[in-house]
């Protein structure tokens, strides 16, 4: 499973070695990718999981990270003994975002034409948001440096976060000529106001701890050495809560927000794709033809928006609760 737990098994274990790696066109460089990105550890109802590639910050977009973030959310799921997990990265930084790299050199998830860049960004990046955002147990985020980027959007998808002194977080999108195509374009507004977050995403500014506390992007602010303490403090509060109710505590709080969650991605992937259609750096308005595409995709999107908005007046069935 992937999985240990209990007195007489190591409480650690890499994944995803049970992950997809059986697939003829799976590459080595993927498997690895994959068994060395997280770690999941078992306290008896909570579950920390520790990005583990601390020499980098911890980046991520790498191929197979989709898959390694859909394999533990699913197997953790599945573990109805657990009520709570903590997400936190290795070393100094919870995570530095997407691999600067790769999006320079135009390789991985954003090597090849546009379309090949929107579609790497769906079933790779956009995986890895998706598989927290839909993830069912409550979730916090014990941030303990730089959260830059696609790293701060994997924060956003908690639904607790915990941040030591020495935090710093920002989405820092336009400054390398992209767009904040994560999720968290969709949802900082809804968690710091729009202002704020139009700040965060327009001058690309880094904050730190006290401003996360002031404009309520976290719970708490802990000393450095105190951050695992306190988010363990808060899991356990949480995991006394009764199971069944916990999840579906979560899930209410989260139905209005799925349908809007999922077309911000997919306006995002999309956009993700147009400074592509140039060599990097160039701005997303510099050709016609992107500006252009992105508006008729966006239009269409909003379109169907409305669609599904209209028939969600009458009853809809989520798992087995009715919502009207």
């Amino acid at each position: 499973s992937g999985l240990s737990s209990g007195p007489c098994a190591p409480p650690i274990a890499i994944f995803g070695q049970s992950g997809r790696t059986s697939t003829k066109e799976l590459k080595r460089e993927t498997r690895d990718v994959m068994q060395d990105l997280l770690k999941v550890e078992k306290r008896g109802k909570i579950a920390i999981i520790t990005m583990n590639r601390p020499d980098q910050l911890n980046p991520l977009g790498k191929a197979g990270d989709g898959d390694a973030f859909a394999d533990v959310t699913k197997e953790l799921a599945a573990d109805k003994d657990l009520r709570c997990c903590i997400l936190t990265g290795a070393g100094r930084a919870f995570s530095a975002g997407g691999d600067l790299k790769a999006m320079k050199d135009r390789t991985g998830a954003f090597g090849g034409s546009p379309a090949d860049v929107k579609d790497g960004y769906t079933k790779n990046i956009h995986k890895i948001v998706n598989s927290l955002w839909n993830f069912e147990l409550p979730l916090v985020a014990a941030v303990n440096g730089p959260a830059v980027g696609l790293g701060c959007d994997v924060a956003c998808m908690a639904d607790m976060r915990v941040v030591s002194e020495s935090v710093r977080f920002g989405m820092s999108f336009l400054r390398i000529g992209l767009i904040p195509g994560d999720g968290g374009s969709w949802l900082m507004p809804r968690i710091v106001g729009l202002s704020r977050a139009s700040e965060m995403i327009f001058t690309g500014t880094m904050y730190d701890a006290d401003t996360a506390i002031e404009w309520g992007w976290a719970s708490r602010k802990v000393p450095d050495g105190e951050l695992m303490d306190a988010a363990m403090e808060m899991a356990e509060k949480t995991a006394a809560q009764p199971p069944q109710a916990l999840r579906a505590a979560k899930m209410l709080l989260r139905a209005e927000r799925r349908l809007w969650h999922h077309h911000g991605n997919v306006s995002g992937a999309a956009g993700h794709s147009a400074p592509y259609r140039r060599p990097y750096g160039r701005r997303l308005g510099a050709s016609r033809k992107a500006r252009a595409g992105f508006q008729r995709l966006v239009s269409s999107a909003t379109r169907s928006i409305r669609v599904r908005v209209a028939r969600s007046a009458s009853p809809v069935t989520l798992d087995g609760f009715q919502r009207r």
